[in-house]
């Protein structure tokens, strides 16, 4: 309940006489007491109770009990140009300027709120916020507004709204440099991209090659989190098991995505030499001087690799009795939230944070990277190609398999290594097809870095109708 009352407090100055000690003078106690009724209004529970104390001689104010920001439920927190702010209903409050404590201050410089409600329809609620060209994007489920922003509440402007996008995942929201925002919507991640003509936001449907893979596990896009990589500056989305990674170098013409899996690696410990392991998890064998082989009942391996277990156990064979080999497993987690300190990203999960690369920024795990395309026809998908060789520049550990048998889906692997292979005489290859496929596998924890791949075939004749 919010009313104003006007009270002027008078005193009297008299000396004191006859006392026998000095003592410190404290101040006036007022006794503010709230009946039933205020101005035969009843108070109801929930009601808000303020008293605004101004001081005579300095005119400084001094606010008691409820204020503008007390009593609301909080849904989204950022910061941004010397200010705090959080997301409630559809109102933005900010703390005052440089003081991240100061929300309800009336002598405050910048503390307030702005309410934004939707008046082209039913009134939406905000979820999420990010810097924009110098400016401010607040987000709702089906609509997004351009605030330019004051240090004073009643400065600010609403420049531009934008219809039928919005976020379904406060989280997933990240300022991708200055003149652009990435979001998961309903329909997919978008970018909120800045025109250069005008500087008006647009909505660029850059994440459209992954919209299938996203909306088909609508169901938690709302759980959905992200950042972006300080060192690279690729946003990581992080949506229902995978992390969707985009990469967009303007320069080199390069805009992809790709996929990363939660995971770390930790070692195991085997009882009798046989490893107890969790099917469909993958491992990797680093293989000891006195082992044979390590095997899960259907895959064998004579050398250090990765197995992708279909049993609930490894077991190693020796030559003498004891193994000195490892086994690594990659375990998966659940990210709630990323962020960045120090210039590296952190993420935590239910019951535990972890710091990508380690804690010097530059440790690899056992994680295995994989390149592969999709089946292509080399621009004449009418002809026979003939396969005679591949060559790669790499650094690294890796393997490369091709594949020319669409129908049958299969890979043959033609090369491991870590020498690039065009000093080497390439990789011989023999096989015919209509479409082909690559795939380069890294073998180790290593870094490695993919550069080229160069393919050589032959063409033959197209082939006849019918046939």
């Amino acid at each position: 309940m919010r009313d104003t009352v006007s009270l002027t407090l008078t005193t009297t100055a008299q000396a004191l006489t006859g006392g026998a000690d000095a003592v410190q003078g404290i101040g006036q106690d007022v006794l503010f007491a709230c009946g039933a009724t205020y101005n035969g209004s009843d108070f109801n529970v929930g009601d808000v109770i303020s008293i605004l104390l101004t001081d005579q001689a300095t005119s400084q104010q001094q606010l008691i009990g409820g204020g503008q920001a007390t009593g609301i439920t909080p849904t989204y927190c950022f910061t941004d140009n010397q200010k705090t702010y959080v997301l409630s209903g559809y109102s933005a409050y900010f703390c005052a300027v440089n003081e991240p404590t100061q929300w309800n201050d009336p002598n405050g410089i910048g503390n307030g709120y702005v309410a934004m409600q939707d008046f082209y329809g039913t009134q939406q609620t905000l979820l999420a916020a990010a810097p924009f060209q110098g400016r401010i994007a607040f987000f709702s489920r089906f609509s997004t507004q351009i605030w330019a922003t004051n240090a004073d509440p009643s400065q600010w402007q609403r420049l531009q709204v934008l219809q039928n996008t919005g976020t379904v995942a406060p989280l997933s929201v990240q300022s991708l440099s200055d003149l652009d925002v990435m979001y998961l919507s309903d329909t997919g991640i978008r970018s909120l991209r800045a025109r250069e003509t005008t500087l008006n936001a647009f909505v660029d449907d850059l994440g459209s090659p992954i919209d299938t893979l996203v909306t088909a596990s609508n169901g938690s896009n709302s759980n959905a989190c992200a950042i972006v990589e300080p060192q690279s500056g690729r946003y990581w989305c992080w949506i229902n098991g995978i992390i969707y990674v985009f990469s967009r170098f303007l320069a080199n013409q390069i805009s992809a995505w790709a996929t990363y899996l939660p995971t770390f690696s930790s070692v195991m410990t085997p009882v009798n030499k046989v490893y107890t392991v969790t099917p469909g998890y993958q491992y990797y064998w680093a293989k000891g001087n006195n082992d044979v082989s390590i095997t899960d009942g259907t895959t064998v391996l004579t050398a250090s690799g990765y197995i992708v277990v279909a049993g609930t156990s490894l077991t190693v064979t020796t030559t003498d009795g004891a193994s000195n080999g490892t086994v690594y497993e990659n375990t998966p987690f659940t990210p709630s939230q990323f962020l960045i300190q120090n210039g590296q990203v952190w993420c935590r999960d239910a019951n535990r944070f972890y710091l990508y690369g380690g804690q010097n920024g530059n440790s690899y795990d056992y994680a295995q990277g994989v390149a592969a395309t999709t089946w292509l026809d080399l621009n004449n998908a009418g002809n026979l190609k003939k396969g005679a060789g591949l060559d790669s520049a790499f650094n690294g550990y890796f393997g490369f398999s091709i594949g020319m048998d669409q129908l049958a889906g299969t890979l043959k692997q033609v090369y491991a290594g870590t020498q690039p292979t065009f000093q080497k005489g390439g990789m011989a290859y023999s096989s015919d097809g209509y479409h082909v496929k690559f795939q380069a596998v890294t073998l180790d924890n290593n870094p490695a870095t993919l550069s080229s791949l160069v393919f050589e075939y032959k063409t033959s004749v197209e082939k006849e109708d019918g046939h």
